[in-house]
């Protein structure tokens, strides 16, 4: 005669199950550079920012202007990025990309921090 699993068995299996299923969701680093990636429109001024962090060759284009980049950390619980980001005249500098999500977590805006400006990026033309 056979015996049926333990109900403390099943649970148990399912709760690991459940946990590794979150953990693994969560922790997909190129997720939250591939959701930043595109052109992006400011919205206190007229002018797009293009970020490209989904392939090998990182950069950001600012108002036509290109500046090489290269990923420093990925803050998934903070929704932030930050990159080292090569200026003409001046050595790598700290550039920060933190999306701030709506209310319903449907849509998020950017918060782009760089040389001590901080602006808000909207999808408006984001592909």
């Amino acid at each position: 005669m056979r015996k049926s699993p333990s109900i403390n068995y099943i649970l148990f299996s399912s709760v690991l199950l459940l946990m590794f299923s979150i953990l693994t969701s969560c922790s997909g680093d190129g997720k939250l550079q591939d959701q930043v990636s595109g052109t992006w429109k400011r919205a206190q001024s007229d002018g797009v920012v293009a970020i490209n962090l989904a392939n090998e060759s990182k950069s950001l284009v600012i108002d036509g202007k290109t500046f090489p980049a290269s990923i420093e950390n990925v803050d998934n619980g903070a929704y932030l990025i930050r990159l080292k980001v090569q200026t003409e005249s001046k050595p790598a500098e700290t550039w920060t990309l933190r999306q701030v999500w709506n209310n319903n977590g449907s849509d998020f805006k950017l918060v782009f921090s760089h040389n001590g400006i901080e602006e808000t990026l909207e999808k408006g033309t984001h592909s």
